[in-house]
């Protein structure tokens, strides 16, 4: 993004620490770590999940468009989604998330009074934590339940309703938990979807030197994602960025901008 980097400090770091110990030229130096970064991802990226040809890799955060291109095809992975919000995506969705509070409490004694007393305690609890979030009584919604433990892996589930009952069949159940929450709804169940349309070859705004992995330093196009527009769309070598992130678009990838401002890269072949 626009973060001003003090290039000297970072030429010195990575002559001194990287490449005199490796007896390489700085450029190689910064060319191996990128590898080894990348590398490392694509690793972790098969440890956790399978990998096939309809996987589509989603880059997020400041830093995390930035060699997307290069993790994507270490793991064989042809798509990459960035979001538009891409830098502060995290906390624009926890913005959209339902507010909710969640309690789990274990019934020692197995009885309809000790039910019934462990549920006000709850409910004044949730009062104090919801109204703690900005939310009024009556503005969110409660749901109890008893979940029991019967022994040889059975488990069963009862929803208590405004007139709490303990059940005879729980009585000699080895554990009973109440779970209660209260949820105020914040998302709405509408399905959007973003279409990524070729349309117009997107205008650059300038060229910048960069190294490159088979080209040593090049000027490349730089296109800034606040004069793009949806269907815009360009190949790499290239710079992608806004204020807040930047993404390298290695040569063999291309980028299309989805009429939501989203931005999907695609590798060729």
């Amino acid at each position: 993004g626009d973060m001003a980097l003090d290039l000297d400090r970072a030429a010195t770091a990575i002559y001194i620490n990287i490449a005199e110990p490796l007896q390489v030229s700085p450029d190689e130096a910064i060319l191996q770590m990128e590898h080894a970064y990348e590398e490392k991802i694509a690793v972790e990226l098969h440890r956790f999940t399978t990998i096939s040809k309809d996987t589509v890799m989603l880059a997020f955060g400041g830093a995390g468009p930035l060699n997307t291109c290069g993790v994507a095809e270490k793991a064989g992975i042809d798509q990459v989604a960035i979001p538009q919000m891409a830098a502060v995506f995290s906390a624009y969705g926890i913005g959209a998330c339902d507010i909710s509070q969640r309690y789990t409490v274990t019934l020692g004694e197995h009885s309809t009074a000790r039910l019934k007393e462990v549920l006000n305690t709850l409910e004044v609890k949730v009062s104090r934590d919801m109204f703690a979030e900005g939310c009024a009584a009556g503005s969110y919604t409660v749901e109890a339940k008893l979940v029991a433990d019967l022994g040889d892996g059975e488990e069963a589930v009862q929803l208590l309703d405004e007139s709490p009952v303990f059940p005879t069949a729980f009585a000699r159940a080895r554990s009973v938990e109440l779970e209660f929450k209260a949820v105020k709804a914040l998302r709405s169940n509408e399905s959007r979807t973003a279409s990524f349309a070729k349309a117009n070859l997107a205008p650059s705004d300038g060229v910048r030197n960069v190294l490159t992995r088979d080209r040593g330093r090049i000027d490349i196009p730089v296109y800034k994602l606040a004069q793009l527009k949806a269907g815009d769309w360009a190949t790499g070598p290239a710079i992608l960025e806004e204020d807040y992130f930047t993404c390298r678009v290695l040569d063999g990838w291309a980028f299309a901008i989805s009429d939501a401002g989203d931005i999907l890269l695609n590798r060729k072949g």
